[in-house]
């Protein structure tokens, strides 16, 4: 998810819309976070917006019904009559009241254009640009580029004119090597997201800005008192929305249960396990986190039976994952609403506790993903290293998989006029490069795996720091060994390019591609002053 920033300066209204990928620390929702700097010194009030479609998500739809057809073994009468039951489920959980617009807004937002509107319009932007660069967006959303466009909204004290500026940069991640073709293909996509951001309108509308500076004059005390009513009333609609959904979804399944035999009742929990894990577990927010084994072994077999191992590793893995996901699951519901409270509170404690025992709960559903991984792995012959592969490029999205020196060798390989006299040394080189590359790319999944726990705890350092700097330092991460592991797999590549386009012949050479170095500089950064549209 996009992390939302509002920012208070001066008692001062800043409003700030960022968007940025997974390469940054996130929090486990869109956070937005206010400091204010005034005569009470600095404060730091933050908030987390439910995620609207997790709130509202059914727990069965239509296109679930071939699974419960073939689970509970039903007739095709039971189809029909099921059929009919969750359609009237359906429209019964469309026409629950509440007040949905007061948790999309989130507290102290405006009641006209909220900032959950503008994120989702950014994030539309966004996509459609890149998607028209040629840019796929797994690339950028946990992938090898980082993308950031921030829009500051900024209106001082006793003035009437509010001043805005846009800044939009795309660039690698930390170790991450890009071609110059690739370096020229960002920089045009900036571009073209900067002066789509200019002709989008976004910034036009100060409504928001408008109501937040009303507050300007009043006390820190009374502000945290507005606060804590708002974020409190926003999770108790949330809360509320959750028991009617809940009543609801009872009273579907004891109808459905009036039309099944014994036999197909016991069957049940089954059905309720794998639309469950299929519509939650990709919530995780670690490496690892959000893998469905059951759903690639099915994409490793394609339409083949599973070998008897593997079924009944699967049915293992089905029974232990599925408490550990709706442990998991109740920790992600409830974190972010205990930071918010505690963080009015300035109690760090509150906040450490809550943000460790998410933690564990996320960990182990990534533990349990992985080690069943590792039994498949041993358990057939016919699943082995590429099961493993597969599971694992699923699992580490952000894992620089393929290396621009691979795309260098398929391009020698298709060479036709290459001299005979390279064949074997690149075909030896080529191997080498195989197991270095493999050693490489394993020390980035290790050192993610033993460092992003870490980080996702210590992502909340900034929030605890206005209030106590010594629990603050102590939550600090320390070294973070990923951007160096991804530096060493980087600096692999590119000794091996250089290599090749040494001792091919300079017509072949410059077919190969040209490496760049990577720093941790964006490609390119664009910045726009819009402050006479906001006027």
């Amino acid at each position: 998810m996009m992390p939302l920033r509002s920012v208070f300066s001066r008692i001062t209204a800043l409003a700030m819309i960022g968007v940025v990928t997974q390469a940054a620390p996130a929090q486990f929702g869109p956070r937005s976070t206010m400091t204010s700097d005034g005569p009470e010194g600095r404060t730091v009030l933050s908030f987390v917006q439910p995620d609207i479609r997790v709130v509202t998500a059914p727990r069965i739809s239509r296109p679930d019904l071939p699974d419960a057809s073939r689970l509970l073994l039903l007739s095709e009468d039971q189809v029909g009559a099921l059929r009919a039951m969750i359609e009237t489920y359906l429209e019964r959980l469309a026409g629950i009241e509440w007040d949905r617009t007061l948790v999309e807004r989130g507290p102290g937002a405006s009641r006209s254009g909220t900032d959950q509107d503008r994120r989702q319009q950014f994030m539309q932007l966004i996509e459609r640009e890149l998607g028209a660069a040629g840019i796929e967006m797994k690339r950028v959303r946990g992938g090898d580029l980082d993308l950031s466009i921030g829009v500051s909204i900024s209106q001082e004290d006793g003035s009437d004119a509010a001043h805005a500026r846009v800044e939009v940069s795309i660039g690698p991640r930390d170790g991450v090597l890009i071609s110059a073709e690739e370096r020229a293909k960002l920089a045009a996509a900036a571009e073209r997201l900067a002066d789509a951001l200019d002709r989008s309108g976004l910034l036009s509308d100060t409504g928001p800005i408008a109501e937040r500076s009303d507050g300007a004059g009043e006390r820190e005390s009374d502000r945290r008192q507005r606060m804590r009513a708002e974020i409190e009333q926003m999770h108790r609609t949330v809360r509320a929305h959750r028991r009617a959904h809940d009543a609801l979804y009872s009273s579907f399944v004891a109808d459905a249960h009036s039309i099944l035999a014994e036999s197909q009742r016991e069957a049940w929990p089954a059905l309720e396990r794998l639309l469950r894990r299929r519509q939650t577990i990709s919530r995780g927010v670690l490496s690892g986190e959000s893998v469905d084994l059951v759903a690639l072994a099915t994409t490793f077999t394609g339409d083949s039976a599973l070998p008897p191992p593997v079924a009944d590793l699967l049915s293992s893995y089905d029974l232990d994952l599925d408490p550990a996901l709706i442990a998991r699951n109740a920790a992600l519901d409830s974190v972010d609403g205990d930071i918010d409270l505690a963080i009015l509170d300035g109690d760090a404690a509150r906040i450490v506790r809550a943000a460790d025992t998410t933690i564990a709960a996320c960990t182990r559903v990534r533990e349990i993903n992985l080690r069943y991984m590792e039994a498949i792995t041993h358990a057939s012959t016919e699943f082995g290293e590429a099961w493993r592969s597969l599971v694992m490029k699923a699992a580490f999205p952000d894992i620089r998989w393929r290396g621009l020196s691979d795309e260098a060798f398929d391009r020698l390989a298709g060479i036709d006029g290459l001299p005979p006299e390279l064949h074997d040394p690149l075909a030896e080189m080529r191997a080498a490069w195989a197991v270095e590359w493999s050693d490489a790319r394993g020390s980035v999944m290790r050192a993610t795996l033993r460092s992003q726990p870490a980080e996702r705890r210590a992502s909340l350092r900034g929030i605890v720091e206005s209030f106590d700097p010594e629990r603050a330092d102590r939550m600090a991460a320390g070294t973070d060994p990923v951007p160096a592991a991804r530096q060493r797999q980087s600096a692999l590549d590119l000794r091996t390019l250089r290599t090749l386009r040494a001792i091919v012949p300079p017509e072949i050479a410059a077919s190969l591609p040209v490496p760049v170095d990577a720093g941790n500089d964006p490609v390119i950064r664009v910045e726009r002053d819009v402050s006479e549209g906001m006027r």
